[in-house]
């Protein structure tokens, strides 16, 4: 997984030398680690995507389970591989209705699913119910929206 985050007033880029990120030419930042870019949005910095529109985060079944950072400026685009042995779990963030977008698309044909879950700390759900969506065959997509405060909508 890679992403590009850029610095915003306050943010410290100490913090990201720290984390093994490489700087660009350009001032922007890219990172690897799923929790490393967890803790650093949570510092105040902001996701980048040089279109403007998507972001695309690929993840293997070593991050499971990932807690999903979405970006409201853009859709996040997320394709999974599951793990041979097991489900990905993908933990949705608390849905707040902010519009953010995900889409995410299961990517190998193993019998494992991509389990996508509503925030496990709240009680969240997806088109009303407070259970996992499975995603269980290979190119098969679900998008999602975070619809109102406490509720995800598949569209």
């Amino acid at each position: 997984m890679y992403i590009h985050l850029f610095p915003t007033v306050g943010t410290s880029p100490t913090v990201l030398d720290a984390a093994g990120a490489v700087k660009g030419s350009n001032g922007i930042w890219t990172v690897s680690d799923p929790k490393t870019v967890q803790s650093l949005l949570a510092a105040g910095w902001t996701l980048y995507s040089p279109t403007g529109q998507m972001l695309r985060v690929v993840l293997a079944f070593a991050t499971s389970p990932y807690n999903a950072v979405l970006n409201k400026n853009q859709i996040t685009f997320f394709r999974v591989s599951s793990g041979s042995g097991a489900d990905f779990v993908f933990n949705l963030p608390p849905a707040t209705g902010s519009g953010d977008i995900a889409v995410i698309k299961k990517m190998d044909a193993n019998a494992h699913n991509i389990a996508i879950t509503p925030n496990p700390d709240t009680a969240d759900t997806i088109d009303r119910v407070n259970a996992a969506v499975n995603i269980t065959l290979q190119d098969d997509v679900l998008r999602i929206v975070d619809s109102a405060v406490g509720e995800w909508s598949k569209w």
